[in-house]
């Protein structure tokens, strides 16, 4: 979504003439439990347009072009919108699924709920989670991380889950071991395809040379957590490019003759730096 909402800001401006932030905020993201969460969510955010003034009743809202209302309602074709995802909460029929999710959106429009207050009860202040801290005002409420939105029950099960995959997870690398790490990925991964380190690094197109770089952008990017930019300038490839190697790669590890997770933690051990490390 940042290089979404950049790549259209920067065209934004280019066509305009203009320069500054086109959005007003960073992107938001939530995980939601299913059910109520969802549908209130979803009125919460498709009724923005009316609650701000950018129409002024329904029937406007129905056909506002800029909104996700207008096409769940069926007033606008929007193809790439996962419409039925969201219709097939209110019914199977679509005429009558829709017919009930304007009735829902109407019974909320006397609402205003902001999403991150149907959280259920699990609130994380300045890294720590707590629970019936009750209304926050004025600058504390700037402090949240409210991402969960679901039942007590729910946004503890997630949490639970997040902490077991912390435990296992490889501890954050320095820069020095980030590229010590790399080097050595990239030593194996041209054992494993049958290339050369140079040849994986430059822009040969042989299919040895594709499948190392996969390889290394597979550990390194999926298992390691390094972004696509820093594994990008390693191999000497666009963040394209490593996106897409991405996309091919379970075709490329089905032909490997080892583990690659295996690998991994044969490597990094041998990487990391002795010395005091951060929890």
């Amino acid at each position: 979504m940042r290089a979404l909402n950049t790549g259209y800001a920067v065209g934004f401006n280019r066509r305009h003439r203009r320069s500054g932030y086109v959005f007003q905020n960073r992107f938001k993201s939530f995980l939601v439990e299913a059910e109520p969460y969802l549908l209130e969510l979803l009125r919460y955010i498709h009724l923005n347009p009316l609650r701000a003034g950018l129409v002024t009743t329904l029937p406007q809202l129905d056909g506002f072009a800029w909104a996700g209302h207008s096409a769940l309602v069926g007033c606008v074709d929007r193809t790439w919108q996962a419409t039925q995802a969201v219709l097939m909460l209110f019914g199977r029929d679509a005429h009558a699924a829709r017919a009930a999710y304007r009735r829902f959106v109407v019974a909320g429009i006397r609402q205003d709920t902001p999403p991150e207050r149907m959280a259920g009860g699990v609130r994380r202040l300045r890294g720590r989670w707590l629970r019936g801290i009750g209304t926050v005002r004025g600058r504390d409420q700037w402090a949240f991380d409210e991402r969960i939105l679901g039942s007590s029950e729910f946004v503890a099960h997630v949490l639970a889950e997040h902490d077991a995959r912390v435990a296992t997870h490889p501890p954050v690398l320095s820069p020095a071991e980030g590229t010590t790490v790399l080097l050595a990925l990239l030593q194996n991964a041209a054992t494993q395809c049958g290339g050369t380190p140079a040849e994986i690094t430059s822009s040969s197109h042989r299919s040895p040379a594709g499948a190392g770089r996969t390889l290394v952008a597979y550990l390194a990017g999926l298992h390691l957590g390094m972004s696509s930019n820093t594994v990008a300038r390693f191999l000497g490839v666009s963040r394209q490019s490593v996106r897409q190697g991405l996309q091919r790669s379970d075709a490329v590890l089905a032909n490997l003759r080892s583990d690659p997770e295996a690998l991994l933690r044969e490597i990094l051990p041998r990487c990391l730096d002795p010395g005091p490390r951060l929890p």
